[in-house]
Order: structure tokens, then sequence, then C-alpha cells
């Protein structure tokens, strides 16, 4: 047994040796090959190695040019799929959907022409249907059968205020400084709407009330307060409707600023009306305006000069010229001397006459003078009553007037001309 399995054995060794020479074998063949291949190909390298090169160049060149061309291949494609998706949908509604029932809220004023329109008569069957926008009726003009009626405009109230606001159109009461929330703001009814509710309702919105007039803060209930005074002043001033908005956005800004703090509240009301005037050159003093609001003087210059410091407001010094309008009309006097009186102003400005000198007292001389050339006399206590300055100003600058501008001669001959 021991022998047969050598045997065996043996054999098994001879075709194991002998497959592995004939792999080696092979191995060396296939390495002649490769070795024989490469050489072959480092020949044909070398010969064929210009012609390669100009075949890349051109390879290079149809590369690029496919590049440019086909983004707007692509393009082109979206635009097909495109136009189909547009188009395939149409095509489906037409054909498949039902057109819908438009209310009758939505119906125009001429529905007959209108082709989206689907609603019909319960009557008659017919699409010739209008609106009455004044009664708020949709009745058809077939058989005059009303559709439906009390119907409510859902479309916007355009307003327009001024000239100015034609081309930008908008909604509602127009935004105003003049009150605390700018005009936008609510209310939750007055006192004896709330009692005419039902006791269950009654409790219920006074107590929302309370708490509505509870949750505004300081800086609001400061501002409601001072611009209901500014609209009294106002009134009492005789002011434009633009010198009380400015002088409210003043106010506005020196509570904002805190500028309010430690005066009273009436003296930065009339300072921010002043220096509204001021700016629009509207002639209107200091005195004027504190003996109609019956407010302290002194208090109210302080106020007003803190207050366009820190604003950073320039106020420019009010000329005589700017007073003889006003002083005219109280006077009675006719355009001819008004236009005398500023022709003197502007001569006296020649000649330094203004400076230094207060421009109620001028206009008041100048109108005197100017009365005296052209034959409407008035004295001059009158003047000064009007004008709120004494005599002996008026006569002062009277004097001043007639010396530096040489006018004595002229007057004189006036005189007798007119005798």
């Amino acid at each position: 047994m021991i022998m047969a399995i050598r045997k065996l054995l043996k054999k098994k060794i001879k075709k194991v040796s002998l497959k592995k020479k004939t792999i080696s074998k092979a191995k060396k063949t296939i390495r002649k090959t490769i070795k024989a291949k490469k050489a072959a190909s480092k020949k044909t390298k070398k010969v064929l190695r210009p012609k390669t090169k100009k075949v890349t160049k051109t390879k290079k060149a149809v590369r690029k040019v496919t590049k440019k061309t086909k983004p707007k291949t692509r393009a082109k494609k979206k635009e097909r799929r495109i136009s189909v998706k547009i188009i395939r949908p149409k095509e489906t509604k037409i054909a498949a959907i039902p057109a819908p029932i438009i209310p009758a809220a939505t119906i125009s004023s001429d529905i007959s022409k209108e082709k989206s329109f689907i609603k019909r008569c319960p009557e008659c069957k017919s699409i010739n249907l209008s609106i009455d926008s004044k009664r708020g009726e949709v009745i058809c003009k077939n058989c005059g059968l009303v559709l439906d009626e009390n119907l409510v405009d859902i479309g916007q109230e355009w307003r327009e205020f001024s000239g100015e606001e034609m081309g930008k159109r908008r909604a509602g009461a127009p935004l105003t400084m003049t009150k605390h929330d700018m005009g936008t703001g609510t209310q939750i009814g007055t006192s004896a709407e709330i009692y005419s509710l039902p006791s269950s309702q009654r409790r219920k919105m006074m107590r929302l009330k309370q708490w509505h007039d509870r949750t505004s803060t300081s800086l609001e209930r400061n501002l409601k307060y001072a611009l209901v005074e500014l609209k009294r002043i106002a009134s009492i001033l005789n002011i434009p409707v633009a010198i009380e908005e400015e002088a409210a956005r003043i106010y506005n800004l020196a509570v904002r600023k805190g500028l309010v703090r430690g005066r009273s509240m009436e003296s930065v009301v009339v300072g921010a009306i002043y220096i509204a005037s001021r700016q629009f050159n509207l002639p209107r003093s200091l005195n004027e305006i504190c003996k109609l609001t019956g407010i302290n003087k002194r208090e109210v210059g302080k106020t007003y000069r803190f207050v366009a410091r820190e604003l950073g407001i320039k106020l420019l010094p009010s000329g005589p010229a700017d007073y003889i309008p006003k002083f005219a009309n109280k006077l009675g006097f006719s355009a001819s001397t008004q236009t005398k009186a500023l022709e003197i102003i502007k001569k006296s400005k020649e000649v330094e006459l203004t400076s230094g000198r207060g421009p109620t007292g001028l206009a008041a001389a100048a109108l005197y003078v100017a009365s005296l050339m052209t034959g409407e006399k008035r004295t001059q206590r009158e003047i000064a009553d009007v004008v709120g300055v004494t005599e002996v100003t008026i006569r002062n600058r009277y004097k001043e007037i007639i010396d530096r501008l040489e006018l004595k001669d002229e007057l004189e001959k006036l005189k007798k001309e007119r005798e």
C-alpha cells in the first residue's frame, strides 16, 4: 500500500513540474512578443509623428466649433419644448374643462362683449346682462329680470387731493403731520355709540376702549394734546395749512429728541409756529403771536431759539419788505402806495439804512412816506396802532429816510401841486 501511494505521488509531482515548465516557457514567449511589439510601435511613431500632430490640431478646432454651436441647438430645443408645454394645456382646457360660472359682483358694465362671462338669465337663458352701479343690481337686458341686488362695490375708491397728485392715485384720506398718528389710527367708538349697545356687549366694548387708551405711549399722548393746541393757535393766527404742517413736523422732531422736557408745551408749540412762519416768509412778529395766544414773550423767545439751534434750522432775519403787504391791507392802502413803499425800502437797503433797525418800524415809516407821496394820508398814530410800534419810532425812521434818500424837495413839490 505504501509503495503504491509513493508511486502515485511521484506521478503527480512529475505532472506539476511539467506544468511549471510549460508556464515559464509561455511567459518567456509573451515577454518576447511584447518587446517586439514595443519596438515596432516606436518605429511607427517616429515615422507618423508629423501626421498625428496635424490630426490633433484639426480635432481641437472641431471641438471649439461644436462648443459654440451646441448651446444654440439646446436653446432651440428648450424653446420647442416650452412652446409645446404652453400650447398643450390650452387645447386640453378648451376640449375637456367646462367654463366656470363667475359671481355677479365681478360682472363688468358691458357683459355682452366679454366672452369669458358664462352666467345666464334663468328666465330667457340669455347672456345679455348689465350692472346698474348706482342701484347695485344685475339686470337682464332681454327680459328685464333682476338677477342680483344690493351688490357691494369691492373696487378701490380712488381719490385725488391736488393737481400734483393726479398721477399718484391713492385711497383714503391724505396723511398729515397735524395728527399724532399721521391720520392712520383707529378708535373703538364714542361713549354714545357704546351705550347704545346691549349690556353684554357694552361692558366688553368699554373694556376694549379703556385698554386701547392705556396702550398708547407717553410720546403719543404728548403729541395728541400738543397738536390739538397747535391747531387752535393756527386758527387764531389764521395761518395757512402748509405752515401748520411744517410747525407740526418741527414739534414732532423736538418731542422725539427730548427738547420739550422741562419746558411748557404751549411755548414749544408757539415757537414751532413762529419758526415755520419765518421759514415760509410769513410776516408774523413775535409780539403779535404772543399777544394773540397770551403766552410770555420771553419764554417763547428762549424756546424757539433753543429748538432751532438743536434741530439745525437756520432762520434768516425777516426784512421790512415782508411786512408791507400785511400792514397796507390793514390800513386800506392802494397798490400804488404799496409799490412806492417797496421802492423806498429798496433804496434804503442800498444806503444801508435797514441794518440795526427793527423791520416793523422801517415798514411803518416807508408806508407813511409813500402815503404822503400818493396822497392817501394816514396819521402816524393810525399807522402805529396797526403796526404795533410807537409814534416816536415812526417819526425817527421817517426823518432818517427823508435825510438819507433826499426826499424833502420832492415832498414839498407834491404838497404845492395838490394845494
